[in-house]
């Protein structure tokens, strides 16, 4: 019997020593501690935070730095917006001064331009009342059959001037200028361009007298002379008129 309990015992060691041990979990060795110190270090010292979980540390001398140099801030940069303000509103106002004193040599350009070309044309339509005297004076002496050798007709033609007026209309200066002065000047050169059309009609009609052979030509254009020289003593008029109506009513230089 002893025997047989001694086998038993001998076989039961054999196979404990012979039988694979368990091993442990890898995640589950990592996780608990082998010892009481082990345990002790892990609960003593918590994991390191990353830097980016990191609260921001305040700087209160950055603020106070800030809070010092506000007013000179604030200041200078008045002073920058002060000085930009203050040469923009230099600048317009050299602008408006430039505008304003290119007006006003405009205005007497064109007022010294009338008045010049008012004078021309009085003393134009004065002379052209006698040459006018004159060719109706050959009409009737043709309407009458007198003989007529040689016929007279002259015509002084005025040099009217637009070179002010054409000029200003290339300029921003009429915008500074009164509306209603503008206009009455504007029909003026309107009127001043129609008296320099009926001139040269005039001056193409005596062309034609001189090569009318029979007395009975010479009539006929003697009187179309006549009737385009009451038609451009008429415009005279208006002309005239018209220099003085502009003249009267010119605004102050701006």
């Amino acid at each position: 019997m002893r025997t047989t309990r001694a086998r038993r015992a001998i076989r039961a060691k054999i196979r404990g020593m012979t039988e694979p041990k368990t091993p442990l979990d890898a995640t589950d060795a990592r996780r608990e501690p082998q010892t009481r110190e082990d345990e002790h270090d892990v609960r003593r010292d918590p994991p390191t935070p990353t830097p980016s979980a990191l609260p921001a540390a305040p700087a209160p001398r950055r603020l106070h730095r800030l809070r010092e140099k506000l007013p000179e801030l604030l200041l200078e940069a008045g002073s920058v917006v002060l000085a930009v303000l203050l040469a923009l509103g230099v600048d317009e106002w050299r602008e408006n001064r430039a505008r304003r004193a290119l007006a006003g040599r405009v205005q007497e350009s064109i007022v010294r331009e009338i008045r010049a070309n008012s004078e021309r044309l009085a003393r134009v339509r004065k002379s052209n009342a006698s040459r006018i005297e004159n060719i109706n004076a050959q009409i009737k002496a043709l309407e009458g059959k007198t003989p007529v050798s040689e016929l007279i007709v002259y015509i002084d033609l005025a040099q009217l001037s637009g070179a002010a007026w054409q000029a200003a209309q290339s300029t921003e200066a009429l915008q500074l200028l009164t509306f209603t002065w503008l206009v009455d000047v504007a029909s003026t050169y309107e009127a001043q361009r129609l008296v320099a059309d009926t001139q040269r009609d005039v001056v193409s009609r005596i062309g034609n007298v001189a090569p009318a052979n029979t007395q009975a030509q010479r009539l006929t254009e003697m009187r179309h002379v006549a009737s385009r020289m009451s038609v451009l003593m008429m415009l005279s008029q208006q002309l005239a008129d018209a220099y003085d109506e502009a003249l009267k009513t010119a605004p102050p230089a701006p």
